[in-house]
């Protein structure tokens, strides 16, 4: 699973450690956990498959198992430059754009309805979700476009808006998203299997909520006045309207098959299987990078005077960076490398930080290592320099340290497992 294994491991630690993050890959793959979703459903004789997001591939062949191939018709929607790999009968394919959404987006959306419906009371319509969906997965309300939604969602974002006053702009600008999906689909009975990548599984901000109904109506209200006059003057807004009714929802269901905790239990459960000292420090952590990893070096030594001997770590969750140049590299590549700037002379350390989707910001890169390997071949200075272009993947490539994945065919935002003690 990690391609350039062979390249970056050096020392036994770091194989250690590779193990632990191959084993977490494969325990939490998509697949495996659609599978046995479905399984557990009372499903009709018409069942119809939607699949859009970054893990929809897996998502659906893992649906095409558990069904043995006994689906009426089925859409799957991948992030463009992705190696199309499943297969099936009646079986449609289409690409669309990420993080930005696009006109592909909006007809590989439009299509995928086309070929899945009519929908009628006897149909089963399983809906599989993850991340990336918002973008990937659109059809703008009358009198916009995918550019002009595009445009709206910078300004918000540029505004100060947070991700529930962007969802709720994106409400008014969509007719799929905030439950939107779900009227489409009335009255076939929906069943969504959600892999989420954001922190707290809120089912109303993965992919914009599709199906969930949009109860808070004052906070789209309230999103329409603070951002009209900067970021919406002259733009048609879509009513709430029907995604409000709760009788369009009545023959919906929805469960989260795959999460950023699943991804840090399997690492305690690998963790103890192999009797080691460990600490988990939990999941769905936040935090700017730089401050991140002031707060987890606090952490590793706090729990090091507790315990007086080393320790594996093992927690997930979602850092932020502020990017400052054309650099290449992301915030799990950033992480690690500030994370090795905090560390003193005698502590013994090893962080390893990836995304899931193997996928680390502007990069060919999931993440990357930090130890004292690595630092006894670099200097401060030259850490430095790279983090002030945003370019820690040029540098962690050049010595040996980046997490080469290739997409993964998940997103359950980033995981990090290391070792700690004093030399």
């Amino acid at each position: 699973m990690v391609k350039n294994r062979d390249r970056i491991e050096k020392t036994q630690r770091r194989k250690e450690a590779l193990d632990l993050i191959e084993s977490m890959l494969a325990e939490n793959d998509p697949a495996l956990r659609v599978e046995g979703a479905v399984r557990g459903l009372k499903l009709g004789e018409s069942v119809k498959v939607l699949a859009f997001g970054k893990a929809s591939q897996a998502m659906f062949e893992g649906a095409r198992r558990a069904l043995g191939g006994k689906y009426s018709r089925a859409a799957v929607v991948v992030p463009e430059g992705e190696d199309i790999w499943v297969e099936g009968h009646d079986l449609e394919v289409y690409t669309a754009t990420h993080p930005d959404v696009s006109q592909k987006s909006v007809e590989a959306a439009q299509l995928s309805i086309e070929h899945l419906g009519p929908f009628g009371e006897g149909d089963d319509v399983l809906v599989l979700i993850s991340g990336g969906g918002s973008a990937m997965f659109e059809l703008p309300a009358q009198g916009l476009d995918a550019e002009r939604i595009m445009e709206v969602s910078r300004c918000v974002m540029d505004a100060g808006g947070d991700i529930y006053e962007l969802n709720a702009v994106r409400a008014l600008m969509s007719r799929v998203k905030a439950g939107g999906l779900a009227v489409m689909l009335y009255p076939a009975r929906v069943h969504g299997l959600v892999v989420s990548d954001v922190m707290g599984d809120d089912l109303s901000v993965i992919a914009s909520g599709p199906l969930t109904m949009l109860r808070d109506t004052r906070r789209v209200e309230e999103a329409l006045r603070k951002f009209r006059e900067r970021c919406l003057p002259g733009v048609m807004v879509q009513q709430v309207g029907e995604r409000s009714d709760p009788r369009y929802f009545e023959r919906v269901e929805q469960q989260i098959v795959l999460s950023n905790s699943d991804f840090v239990q399997s690492g305690i459960r690998y963790l103890a299987s192999r009797r080691v000292d460990f600490v988990s420090f939990g999941s769905n952590l936040r935090g700017e990078v730089s401050e991140f990893s002031r707060r987890l070096a606090q952490a590793l030594r706090q729990a090091y005077s507790l315990r007086g001997s080393p320790f594996w770590f093992v927690c997930g969750g979602e850092t932020t960076v502020q990017v400052r140049g054309n650099g290449r590299g992301g915030r799990a590549q950033e992480l690690v490398l500030r994370f090795m700037e905090e560390m003193g002379d005698d502590e013994d350390f090893l962080l390893a930080c990836f995304g899931t989707d193997g996928i680390d910001g502007r990069s060919d890169a999931a993440g990357g290592i930090s130890d004292n390997w690595l630092r006894e071949r670099v200097g401060r200075d030259e850490v430095e320099r790279y983090l002030a272009g945003s370019d820690s993947g040029t540098l962690l490539m050049s010595r040996d340290s980046a997490i080469v994945t290739g997409r993964t065919g998940n997103n359950v935002s980033d995981i990090m497992v290391g070792y700690y003690g004093r030399r």
